[in-house]
């Protein structure tokens, strides 16, 4: 089975404001289970430069930094990928993975730690975010 999504994000503002550097993760992995076929992504205004990485779970990652103030911020990405795996039913489910949400064991916890830093959060959405945390083995995990 072959899968074609496109995705498309706008960013409006009121007045023209500086973007700072951007990670864009929206490239499928290519796995055992699926064959990237094509993968194309425009993103508007044009950066000055970007780079690509590859994050803590390996995959490709498009670093991108801008130069000008603008107004908007457009992304669309593109990709088709060959579905390989021909049962999709074939996994385990523990018993972690029935409750919702859930919840990253600990090693993934700590290695996802500069990426759930809220400094720069306003505090209503930190307010939303713990209104329904619930708590994990009687204790709270801190950001996840």
């Amino acid at each position: 089975m072959r899968i074609t999504v496109t995705h498309s994000t706008l960013y409006s503002y009121d007045f023209p404001v500086q973007l700072e550097p951007h990670i864009f993760r929206l490239r499928p992995r290519m796995t055992n289970e699926q064959q990237l076929l094509a993968f194309d992504i425009q993103i508007t205004p044009t950066p000055a430069g970007t780079t690509e990485s590859l994050d803590q779970d390996g995959n490709l990652a498009l670093n991108a930094w801008f130069q000008a103030p603008t107004r908007s911020l457009s992304v669309t990405s593109r990709f088709t990928v060959k579905m390989l795996r021909q049962n999709p039913f074939d996994y385990v489910l523990t018993r972690e993975s029935l409750d919702l949400p859930l919840w990253y064991a600990d090693k993934l916890c700590a290695a996802l730690t500069p990426y759930r830093q809220d400094a720069h959060v306003a505090e209503s959405v930190k307010q939303f975010a713990n209104l329904k945390r619930p708590t994990h083995n009687g204790t709270r995990c801190r950001f996840c």
